[in-house]
């Protein structure tokens, strides 16, 4: 079994270097030797070409594209997979981290279901690593293997969102090839964009241990995520067929109390605003979302936040109440516009 790890980055060295750290201390521990490494720079200015450079001494296999203009997190990731080379490739963001076995353990999943994609589960922690905020992203104690079936349902009933997180997606080269991927430039989900495109009996692994680390507090698009959530995430949800009603309306954010907690949570985060309502909500034909949308708006927002603070608190939800407090406030250094 072959595998690709593809990377889209822009001015975050610093991060990457602990990425590609990760990455190396599985290639010395288990000495593989069919797997590769696709960076796509989008432009940075800082030392990133220095750092690729220093672990490709220390003896990584990396493909290293480094573009003139900065193409989008779509568009960088859809060269990042068209310039690689293996049967697999695993889509992971520039700053998040994997468990020294996790190379060892998709190859051996890969090997025994031979999946058409693998969703890799996943935890959560503090920016700086030092906090460990919960055991699993998706909850489950065994692997899920979906085939002859339409897996839309249930994948998505299993995951619920957490597929957004692009650094779950494992899929067959061939089969991100035959997408056309252009369509989906803008739509920051270009792998959801990408899965939609697959046979309803693909099979599709969802694995139950937790190989990634990702790093919270830390996006790009903190700034940007309320327009993210209300309008990008449901239009790329709609090229799937749920065959369930009431979960295309949860998953899809569509129903009045899923857009009710839409609202108070970007409310309490501070990134539902008047120019978000300008910009999202004030020209909607829903009657019911403009009302509430205004509604929410003149909530203050440290009270809203003070309510999910307590409601953290009672049920222990450690990833909650760091992205209403620390995490809200993203630490990278640039934000995104679009």
């Amino acid at each position: 079994m072959t595998l690709s790890i593809c990377i889209a980055t822009f001015n975050r060295a610093n991060y990457l270097q602990k990425t590609l750290n990760s990455i190396l201390k599985n290639n010395l521990i288990y000495e593989f030797s069919n797997f590769e490494i696709v960076i796509v720079d989008g432009g940075s200015n800082d030392i990133t070409e220095r750092v690729v450079n220093d672990y490709i001494n220390l003896g990584l296999k990396i493909s290293y594209i480094k573009l003139d203009v900065k193409g989008g997190i779509d568009k960088d990731f859809d060269l990042a997979v068209k310039h690689s080379k293996n049967k697999y490739c695993w889509l992971l963001p520039d700053d998040d981290l994997i468990s020294e076995d996790a190379i060892s353990y998709i190859y051996n999943k890969l090997n025994e279901s031979n999946p058409d994609v693998l969703i890799a589960n996943s935890n959560c922690w503090s920016t700086d690593y030092c906090n460990k905020l919960n055991n699993k992203n998706i909850n489950i104690d065994a692997d899920i293997l979906i085939s002859n079936n339409n897996f839309h349902d249930i994948l998505f009933d299993t995951t619920k969102g957490y597929t957004s997180y692009i650094g779950c997606f494992i899929i067959k080269r061939e089969l991100w090839n035959q997408a056309n991927t252009s369509l989906y430039y803008g739509s920051r989900f270009i792998h959801i964009g990408v899965l939609s495109t697959l046979l309803k009996n693909s099979k599709i692994l969802i694995s139950s241990k937790p190989i990634i680390y990702i790093r919270l507090g830390n996006a790009e698009w903190t700034n940007i995520s309320f327009n993210i959530w209300f309008h990008l995430w449901p239009s790329i949800l709609s090229l799937f067929d749920f065959q369930s009603k009431k979960l295309k309306k949860e998953i899809c954010l569509k129903s009045k109390k899923s857009i009710f907690s839409l609202f108070l949570y970007h409310r309490a985060l501070g990134t539902f605003n008047y120019r978000t309502y300008k910009e999202n909500i004030h020209l909607s034909e829903n009657i019911y979302t403009k009302i509430f949308g205004f509604i929410t708006l003149l909530m203050p927002s440290y009270f809203i936040r003070k309510i999910y603070f307590i409601k953290y608190i009672t049920t222990n939800n450690q990833v909650g109440i760091f992205n209403i407090t620390t995490g809200r406030l993203s630490k990278n250094s640039w934000k995104s516009i679009t």
